[in-house]
């Protein structure tokens, strides 16, 4: 019943005790909700040409950098390289990724797992490809201090990208 599953009913009989609970499966939502591949490729259809690439870049870099900032410390503030990732890992993860961190030093490998954009991998590679050096770039240079990518395998393994980041 909390989980919305079930509805409960109560029903008072035409005798004395306790009304009757009556329990009834609940309709699924409405199909759709929350599904955006359709969207996804009609927008990815529309990307043609390295002027259209760079913008989706551009755009992806800003994207990117939102998500960390919005989750990052107030204006001004330093924060320890370990709250840096903390944030970094929280934005990856608002993204759509499942992102594991091992750190040596000052620089920091991920491995990106669970792709957002998997779907459209196959028929719009490059587009994905350009998405995810945006959104990473945008990330690492919305953090305080700023990272870079040092190196960026969009799919290194099945379904898996890696990235290496350094504060140098």
């Amino acid at each position: 019943e909390e989980a919305g599953l079930v509805a409960r009913e109560m029903r008072k009989g035409p005798s004395v005790g306790r009304p009757q609970t009556l329990y009834a499966v609940t309709p699924e939502p409405a199909s759709g909700t929350g599904d955006h591949r359709l969207l996804a490729q009609i927008l990815a259809g529309s990307v043609r040409g390295k002027r259209s690439l760079e913008e989706v870049e551009r755009l992806s870099e800003e994207w990117g950098t939102y998500l960390v900032v919005q989750g990052g410390p107030k204006p001004g503030v330093q924060l320890p390289a370990g709250r840096n990732l903390a944030i970094l890992q929280e934005a990856m993860a608002r993204a759509g990724f499942e992102p594991r961190f091992r750190r040596s030093g000052a620089t920091v490998e991920v491995t990106l797992r669970d792709c957002p954009f998997r779907d459209l991998v196959e028929e719009h590679r490059e587009l994905v490809e350009t998405v995810h050096r945006g959104l990473l770039t945008g990330m690492l240079n919305g953090l305080k201090p700023k990272m870079r990518v040092k190196e960026l395998k969009p799919f290194a393994e099945r379904g898996i990208c890696r990235l290496v980041a350094s504060s140098r």
